[in-house]
């Protein structure tokens, strides 16, 4: 099957659905322009850079006890405000429109699909627009937290504030992870964006989808994509727009 009668058979699927759960990977922030962080160059260049792994410096561990380099690099690694959702995004924003787009779930934390209008989004990782001083409560903004000088401090008691991210070594929100385990479920097809299957996160909540339309559009083949109902190997932003 060519990629035009997948493109036709995706077409169908998507029109003889009327409870559709999209998710998100990182194929899709790259697609934004967004570099992936846990590359293994881009590993190579933090390391290099700031004498820590990743894993290392985005921790519980490095912000309780070297705040100031957890917050260089999350500032300028992580904060990325000047980045614009695709085309793709345009086209789930079509799909949610026509009331058969349920949810989306993502790992993203740089909210490209709030960004884009998209109502229904649970953000499993959180957000890098949602940030919280730990003493008193009061929140602040991801400009706020760009443009600090330093570690980001509450104004009023002046404690560092603290992104409500999930950072290497925590848990994923009880609440986030059940919305997720409950829409997959419920789902008559399941569309995985951006990533392969063999993802966590993917793996965790395709187990609770019984259907039969378990699309697959991403650009690297895998050795999991058989286990997809349908796959495309392409860019999400050139398929997505020719199917809504």
């Amino acid at each position: 099957m060519d990629n035009a009668e997948k493109i036709d058979k995706l077409t169908k699927m998507i029109s003889n659905s009327n409870n559709i759960v999209c998710m998100l990977g990182i194929g899709m922030g790259m697609e934004c322009g967004l570099p992936n962080r846990w590359s293994n160059e881009e590993a190579y260049r933090v390391e290099r850079e700031y004498k820590y792994s990743p894993e290392e410096i985005y921790s519980t561990v490095f912000f309780n006890t070297r705040t100031e380099l957890f917050y260089e690099y999350y500032k300028k690694e992580c904060l990325r405000l000047d980045y614009t959702p695709s085309v793709a995004y345009d086209a789930l924003l079509r799909l949610e429109a026509t009331g058969k787009l349920r949810a989306c779930i993502t790992h993203n934390i740089q909210s490209m699909a709030v960004k884009a209008g998209l109502s229904n989004v649970i953000e499993l990782h959180g957000s890098i627009h949602d940030n919280k001083c730990p003493k008193c409560g009061k929140r602040y903004s991801a400009e706020y937290m760009r443009d600090a000088v330093g570690v980001p401090l509450c104004e009023d008691c002046k404690a560092p504030i603290r992104p409500l991210v999930k950072l290497q070594g925590e848990q994923i929100r009880n609440d986030r992870m059940t919305e997720a385990a409950n829409v997959s479920a419920e789902a008559d097809m399941i569309m995985v964006l951006g990533i392969n299957l063999n993802h966590p996160m993917v793996k965790t909540f395709t187990n609770y989808y019984t259907g039969s339309r378990l699309v697959l559009v991403t650009k690297n083949e895998h050795f999991t994509d058989k286990n997809a109902d349908l796959c495309i190997h392409d860019e999400v932003k050139k398929i997505l727009p020719l199917v809504i």
